[in-house]
């Protein structure tokens, strides 16, 4: 895998490692972020919206790649 160089403000370069995951893993992750969700977790207000970036990310991953991001029934 290569490394990606990402630009985070001003003339500032960030390595950003790329590592493989069983889809299955990034599927498992979307579950319990939803049932921790729906069994009334408490989330500060500071931890919205990271908690919600990291949703949406999965969740584009798993379109991307044919996996379900479904709710856990």
């Amino acid at each position: 895998m290569e490394e990606i160089k990402e630009v985070v403000g001003e003339n500032t370069e960030q390595e950003v490692k790329m590592v493989e995951v069983p889809l299955s893993i990034i599927t498992n992750l979307r579950q319990v972020l939803e049932v921790v969700n729906t069994r009334g977790f408490n989330w500060r207000t500071e931890e919205l919206l990271p908690v919600g970036m990291i949703v949406k990310q999965v969740d584009e991953i798993l379109s991307k790649n044919g996996g379900s991001n479904e709710t856990p029934q």
